[in-house]
């Protein structure tokens, strides 16, 4: 999904435009703030580049946003880790790829993304995210833990900008069973093309490997997922 911007918002009337304008203009190297995708969010990326000599920006569905890797990429230059400002809209990380730690959090099992918690531990970043009213960071010494809750918080925020949060729609992949039915109709796929392929001749020795490959892998995804990602 790539989100581009569309007609122009009246960004004076955004708080959270404006509570990251005030901590842009004092920003200190190091510093990675988790905002949400609204259109004035998106609208206000051009202004804080320029605000800000070296901001990185993680949104992999906006047209010119870094992925969590190409961050990461970045982030091995210490001059890099030295000098930028990072903001993340932490809400585009739903992909297996983006968001691979399974949590547990009011009963519900959901995948968050792990960039955050690599930025602060491993390069320590100074981590702020937007819980609502405020930018709310985590302590020098937060864990992994921490982190996560933090951004769970910041997703439940998030919820209550309604149409505004051009990305509620997307949340869904974060949860284990869209992942699954995801999981079973590449599978689906798979199997179709490979059948269709040799439709009218018997399959070779390694199409046949491939196949019962998928068989198997499709019947490990009718386990039920509280007996496979849930600790006993």
């Amino acid at each position: 999904m790539s989100i581009s911007h569309g007609a122009p918002h009246p960004a004076s009337l955004c708080p959270i435009k404006a509570l990251l304008d005030v901590e842009l203009a004092i920003a200190r190297p190091r510093c990675l703030y988790v905002v949400p995708t609204t259109q004035v969010m998106l609208e206000s990326i051009a202004s804080w580049r320029k605000t800000v000599a070296r901001l990185w920006v993680v949104a992999p569905s906006t047209d010119g946003g870094l992925t969590s890797m190409q961050l990461l990429e970045e982030l091995q230059s210490a001059d890099h880790q030295d000098t930028c400002v990072v903001i993340v809209f932490s809400d585009q990380l739903t992909s297996a790829v983006d968001a691979p730690l399974l949590v547990e959090q009011a009963g519900t099992l959901l995948y968050l993304s792990g960039l955050e918690v690599v930025a602060h531990r491993n390069y320590q970043f100074e981590v702020k995210a937007w819980t609502g009213n405020t930018l709310e960071s985590v302590s020098a010494t937060a864990t992994a833990a921490d982190i996560l809750w933090l951004l769970y918080r910041h997703l439940k925020a998030c919820q209550t900008l309604g149409s505004q949060w051009l990305m509620r729609d997307c949340q869904a992949e974060r949860y284990p069973g869209e992942r699954i039915a995801q999981a079973r109709l590449r599978l689906l796929t798979l199997h179709s093309v490979v059948m269709h392929a040799f439709a009218e001749s018997a399959l070779p020795p390694i199409y046949r490997a491939v196949v019962e490959r998928i068989q198997e892998r499709s019947k490990h995804l009718n386990v039920p997922m509280d007996a496979r990602d849930v600790d006993p």
